[in-house]
C-alpha cells in the first residue's frame, strides 16, 4: 500500500481490505457526514473517516448528535481514524503540543466507544519532522497522507473533480482524499462531494477496482 502527498506517493506500510481507499477528513458534520454515508451506501462502497475532536465537541452541535453520527459510521461498517483535535498544522507546534492534540481526540473517541484508531492523518497532511513521527510512535499510531486529492474543499464541481479523476494516475492501493465538512474549507456545503461519490466509484469499478476501509498495518 502506498500513501503520500498528492502527486508524491510514498511507502507507509498500511493496507486496505480492497484496492482503493476512499477517505474523508474534517468530520463529523451534523448534516454532510450523513449525506456522504447515504451516498456510499447507495453504491455499496466502504470508506475511512479521519475525524476532528473540535467537530465532535462543538458547542453548536448537540453531543448526542455527534455520538449518533459516529455510531452511524461504525454501524455502516466504515472505519474511524484520527485527524486532529484542533485543525492546525503540526508545523506550528512543539512535539508536546502535537501529542496533546492527538490525545484529546483519542480520549474523545474512547468516550464514544469508538475502537482506538491506528492511523493518523494530520491537518493539511503536514508532518513536522521529527516531532510528528515521535508523537505518533509514542501513541502507537501510524502517520498517513493520501495519493490523490480531489481538492473538493476548494469548491470544485462534481464535473471538475470527475474529469480530474479520469486523468489522474489512480491505481491499486490509491488513497483518495475528500472532505465531509465545511468548517475548514473554502466552500459552503459538501454537495459536490456527495454528488461525486457514485460517479467516482463507477469510474474506478470500470477500471477493475473495488473499495475498502484503511486498517491496521
Amino acid at each position: 500500500m502506498t500513501a503520500g502527498r498528492s502527486g508524491r506517493p510514498g511507502r507507509q506500510g498500511h493496507k486496505v481490505s480492497a484496492v482503493v481507499a476512499l477517505t474523508f477528513d474534517d468530520g463529523p458534520d451534523p448534516v454532510f457526514t450523513e449525506k456522504v454515508l447515504n451516498a456510499l451506501d447507495e453504491v455499496s462502497a466502504k470508506a475511512t473517516f479521519f475525524v476532528v475532536a473540535d467537530q465532535i465537541q462543538d458547542s453548536d452541535t448537540p453531543k448526542e448528535h455527534s455520538a449518533r453520527v459516529m455510531g452511524e459510521i461504525q454501524a455502516r461498517d466504515h472505519a474511524i481514524q484520527l485527524h486532529c483535535g484542533t485543525h492546525e498544522t503540526h508545523k506550528k507546534w512543539t512535539r508536546a503540543q502535537i501529542e496533546t492534540d492527538a490525545k484529546r481526540t483519542l480520549d474523545t473517541l474512547s468516550r464514544l466507544g469508538v475502537p482506538r484508531p491506528c492511523l493518523w492523518r494530520p491537518p493539511l497532511g503536514d508532518y513536522k519532522d521529527p516531532e510528528s513521527c515521535q508523537a505518533a510512535a509514542a501513541l502507537g499510531l501510524q502517520l498517513i497522507r493520501w495519493t490523490w486529492d480531489t481538492a473538493d474543499w476548494t469548491g470544485r464541481s462534481c464535473e471538475q473533480m470527475l474529469a480530474a479523476a479520469a486523468a489522474a494516475p489512480l491505481h491499486e492501493d490509491s488513497v483518495v482524499l475528500m472532505h465531509d465538512a465545511t468548517r475548514y474549507a473554502a466552500r459552503d456545503d459538501c454537495d459536490s462531494t456527495v454528488e461525486l461519490i457514485p460517479h467516482l466509484v463507477g469510474l474506478l469499478r470500470e477500471r477493475g477496482y473495488d473499495f475498502g476501509s484503511l486498517t491496521a498495518p
